[in-house]
């Protein structure tokens, strides 16, 4: 089984007025939580108006992708694939 990265988790939060966002973590604070959502685009949700918070159980990075990043590990710029 795989786990997750952080970074790469996405979350699913539900406000108390009813509002759903999901997105991966930005930046978070004892006050806001910041989420990116798929566009890019961020929003702010203070931690005091979330009624629900779920992480997925599945990452935000397409399958496969890691596969074709994993030869890039140790690279530096000027590396070349070979096909």
């Amino acid at each position: 089984m795989r786990r997750l990265l952080r970074d790469f988790v996405s979350l699913t939060i539900e406000t108390k007025e009813g509002e759903i966002h999901e997105g991966l973590i930005v930046s978070e604070s004892g006050r806001v939580l910041t989420l990116a959502n798929p566009s890019g685009q961020t929003v702010d949700i203070l931690r005091t108006d979330i009624a629900k918070r779920e992480s997925s159980e599945s990452s935000a990075m397409p399958d496969g992708l890691g596969d074709v990043l994993s030869p890039l590990a140790g690279c530096r710029s000027g590396c070349l694939l070979e096909a």
